[in-house]
């Protein structure tokens, strides 16, 4: 019996668990990874969340992946101290281990290949346009490529199949203050906009 495959598009931040969401969906034989979009987040500068993603499907062996650099700061953008601060666990390790963590998240090496000479919104944009409601949207960083693509082309709204949503938190406490989690305090404008989007939205919060 041939497995189902579901269409998908990482937007990813290129932390850790972005890593390993990249190596599990090309590995998978129920996931057809139509790409990869690479948004500021987590890892630091655009440049080295997109490096990250290169060197990844470089290391999975898989150098036809689709690879599109984006948004390079949030929407609005919260205060220059606080998108200069570090997540708040880097800066728990700094304060307890010093210069042992000098080492911790190093840039990324040159990748072997560049990213597509496309913005990693008009990718999202124009592949769910030409597959309706097949693309699947799974967005494990700030929201801010997908609620561009929104904003410029509110018809994927119900074009997209899904966009699953690594965000927020309910009852468990936040990773970035007490209350917020990275992912929505890193761009509260552009959650809302995806959440508000009329879009079909799976919400995965810290809580599970």
């Amino acid at each position: 019996m041939t497995a189902t495959k579901h269409r998908i598009i990482l937007d990813v931040d290129s932390a850790g668990d972005d890593i390993l969401a990249i190596l599990f969906a090309l590995g998978s034989d129920f996931i057809q990874l139509e790409g990869v979009t690479a948004v500021t987040g987590a890892a630091g500068p655009i440049e080295q969340v997109t490096n990250v993603v290169l060197n990844t499907a470089t290391l999975a062996g898989r150098d036809d992946l689709p690879v599109a650099a984006g948004a390079w700061r949030p929407i609005v953008g919260n205060s220059k101290e606080d998108m200069e601060a570090p997540v708040h666990f880097e800066k728990q390790l700094k304060d307890r281990f010093g210069e042992r963590l000098k080492k911790f998240n190093p840039p990324a090496p040159t990748p072997v290949r560049k990213a597509m000479d496309k913005h990693a919104v008009d990718f999202i944009i124009e592949t769910v346009r030409a597959n309706p409601g097949e693309i699947s949207i799974v967005a494990t960083g700030p929201q801010t490529n997908v609620a561009m693509a929104l904003d410029m082309a509110p018809d994927i709204a119900r074009l997209v199949k899904q966009i699953v949503v690594l965000g927020g938190c309910f009852t468990t406490p936040g990773n970035i203050t007490p209350v917020s989690e990275y992912n929505i305090w890193a761009d509260p404008e552009a959650a809302r906009v995806v959440l508000r989007s009329g879009a079909p939205v799976v919400l995965v919060p810290l809580d599970i």
